[in-house]
């Protein structure tokens, strides 16, 4: 099941991934998309699996014009929004639809005025090194399919089980 949810992450260009945007995310950002009442067992299910994939999944930000700054778990494997909470995004004026390079320029961190919630985060972007290229996302410990299983898989690694897929 982990197939399809990578395939949204991707933003693969398939019928099915439109499908998904249109029909089940219909507008909302992968990570924060409600889980509507009505849609299919194999659809709720893939949403249901964005929480066992979220530590699964390593954002690499280059550019930072690909991931959600308030959504995407971008920062540490978790999203801003689940750390400081709505609040923080009426006290920043970072706009809720905002990508990560809405807070760097010339691959520095440039932080708007600095609230407490925004000192907190300027802290935490330390640990996210700026390079130049395209942003990433990629499976965390690859190689290391125990790590995988831990998480409710068998012990193969993603490619393994889907070819195509590194």
């Amino acid at each position: 099941m982990l197939k399809p949810l990578w395939e949204v992450i991707q933003d693969k260009s398939s019928l099915w991934v439109r499908w998904c945007k249109v029909n089940l995310l219909r507008g909302w950002n992968l990570w924060s998309a409600p889980i509507p009442g009505n849609c299919s067992w194999s659809s709720r299910n893939i949403l249901h699996l964005r929480k066992t994939a979220m530590p699964l999944l390593v954002y690499d930000v280059k550019d930072g014009t690909s991931f959600s700054f308030w959504r995407g778990p971008w920062l540490n494997g978790k999203p801003i929004i689940d750390l400081f909470g709505q609040r923080a995004i009426y006290d920043s004026g970072i706009p809720t639809d905002a990508t990560v390079s809405a807070v760097t320029r010339d691959l520095q961190w440039c932080w708007p005025v600095l609230s407490s919630y925004l000192m907190e985060l300027r802290s935490l972007s330390q640990s996210v090194h700026l390079q130049q290229g395209k942003d990433n996302i990629y499976w965390r410990n690859r190689e290391n399919p125990s790590v995988l299983a831990q998480h409710g898989m068998q012990s193969k690694t993603i490619s393994q089980r889907y070819p195509g897929m590194s």
